[in-house]
């Protein structure tokens, strides 16, 4: 039995779902990417300033030391090894990204 409504090929919702789920988890991957690799602080940036995504990281290119001040007093991660350049530097990744992979602005932090 097929897994495609009862036939052998896939749908257009079908691969549309996959490309969605694809491009999510390919938005994780740049943002630990972007971060180098250290998951707390994508988690704090996540969840503490909602800048999980490059759009969202971008945004805060101007005031790294506010976006720093927003993950420092997330009790969910520990970021402390992490300076006000490091955040800059993130941020600029995430706007070379952006010009790389234009696909990346349809995605934002979901507001919880």
């Amino acid at each position: 039995s097929s897994s495609f409504g009862g036939t052998d090929r896939p749908t257009e919702v079908d691969i549309d779902g996959w490309i969605e789920s694809a491009r999510t988890r390919s938005v994780e991957e740049i943002m630990l990417e972007i971060v180098d690799g250290n998951e707390e602080a994508y988690v704090a940036l996540r969840d503490a300033a909602r800048a999980g995504t490059p759009k969202d990281l971008c945004a805060w290119r101007a005031m790294a030391d506010m976006l720093l001040e927003e993950v420092s007093g997330f009790d969910g991660a520990d970021v402390k090894e992490v300076g006000v350049s490091d955040v800059q530097r993130w941020c600029n990744r995430a706007g070379v990204a952006m010009q790389a992979a234009e696909w990346l602005i349809w995605y934002a932090t979901p507001i919880a």
